[in-house]
């Protein structure tokens, strides 16, 4: 069967998690036997075309997805036994509603789209209600504003918790969709939810920089094709926090620079700049914002040229001009670049982010800790 772009994507990041299922069992972090079975031969031939690039790239890559695999995996084995349902949004090749040790009465829904479900279908084994939790795959486009009814009608409840998980999802929206999409989610999402995923910042900058090094020019025409769109803000988690999820966490990864030494050094040397704090003025702004949108569809909802530029500021950060960035990234000494502000040079850089949201100020798990007499938190 097959897929479409962002579809095959799926198959590839599969791949990658049974290239690490496949080493012996004390050299391997994940195991996900139902891994191989998302994999084509067509993704096989995609990894040995990029050993040939790059022969250190698909060990990188192992790595970068098994930790985001692993960290999302934490994120459901812990809130799951706590919070009854959880939503795989962009399900793909995703397997943790067979392969994690859940509750029975949990509820696993797993959305892509209908091709991607169809081919799961084929490929995976069929659920066992007897001896695992409850699985409801729904078809649907992230894309379109009417995905969320699907889901209610399979049997998701928006008056109780849950726990989402976007792998892989929000980095082929654009900004406006991913705004869209989260404004969504939240209308599902009561006190007491959690939502995990991760991010890309400074793609386009990335993109931009390829003429300069052949090898992630390369990669990069392999890992996405060019029908793909890849794009995203700067700082995510002051939209997640703007949309009703006041605390979130992130975490970096280092996979965008592996074909570059001098990328890599670049980003060891220049940590991400905090994003900017998000005041009740802000809030204000937004909510302004939102009420006199005419059409707030998944391409209107969150356009820059369209914000107040107090908005713009903590949404998306300063930049290097593309003359000096292409100084910066060609020589790799940002020493020699006349800039007084060094957040510039970190600004640009790309990045690939995890984060966890919270819809409430506490993790559910702390939140109900501390209801209990003795825990040491309330009163």
């Amino acid at each position: 069967m097959e897929l479409n772009p962002v579809g095959k994507t799926s198959q590839w990041v599969a791949g990658l998690r049974s290239m690490e299922s496949a080493k012996p069992e004390g050299q391997r972090r994940l195991f996900d036997p139902f891994a191989e079975k998302f994999t084509t031969e067509e993704t096989i031939k995609h990894f040995d075309a990029i050993e040939k690039i790059l022969p250190t790239a698909t060990a990188h890559f192992v790595d970068c997805i098994v930790q985001r695999h692993l960290t999302f995996d934490a994120v459901v084995t812990q809130y799951a036994n706590i919070i009854p349902q959880v939503v795989i949004a962009g399900c793909g090749g995703d397997s943790r509603s067979r392969r994690l040790s859940v509750p029975r009465e949990c509820t696993f829904f797993e959305l892509d789209q209908s091709e991607v479900l169809a081919f799961r279908e084929r490929v995976f084994p069929a659920a066992d209600p007897q001896n695992g939790p409850r699985i409801r795959p729904v078809a649907v486009d992230f894309r379109q504003s009417d995905w969320t009814q699907q889901l209610l009608t399979a049997g998701f409840r928006a008056d109780l918790p849950s726990v989402w998980i976007m792998e892989g999802l929000l980095p082929y929206l654009s900004p406006s969709q991913q705004a869209f999409f989260i404004s969504q989610v939240t209308t599902l999402c009561p006190s007491g939810s959690v939502m995990a995923g991760d991010y890309n910042a400074g793609l386009p900058q990335l993109q931009a920089l390829t003429k300069h090094f052949p090898q992630l020019r390369a990669l990069m025409e392999h890992f996405q094709p060019r029908e793909l769109k890849v794009s995203g803000l700067d700082y995510p988690e002051n939209l997640f926090i703007l949309l009703g999820w006041p605390q979130v966490s992130c975490t970096e990864m280092e996979g965008a620079m592996l074909a570059s030494e001098q990328l890599l050094q670049l980003y060891r040397q220049m940590p991400r700049s905090p994003p900017p704090a998000i005041t009740d003025a802000h809030r204000e702004l937004f909510a302004g914002y939102l009420s006199h949108l005419k059409d707030p569809g998944p391409d209107t909802f969150l356009v820059k040229e369209t914000l107040p530029h107090a908005l713009q500021e903590v949404l998306w950060a300063p930049k290097l001009p593309p003359e000096l960035a292409e100084r910066v990234f060609e020589e790799g000494k940002p020493e020699d670049v006349a800039v007084n502000d060094p957040t510039l040079i970190s600004n640009t850089l790309p990045r690939w982010t995890f984060f966890t949201a919270f819809r409430q100020e506490k993790p559910p798990q702390e939140a109900a800790e501390s209801a209990v007499p003795g825990s040491g938190g309330g009163r």
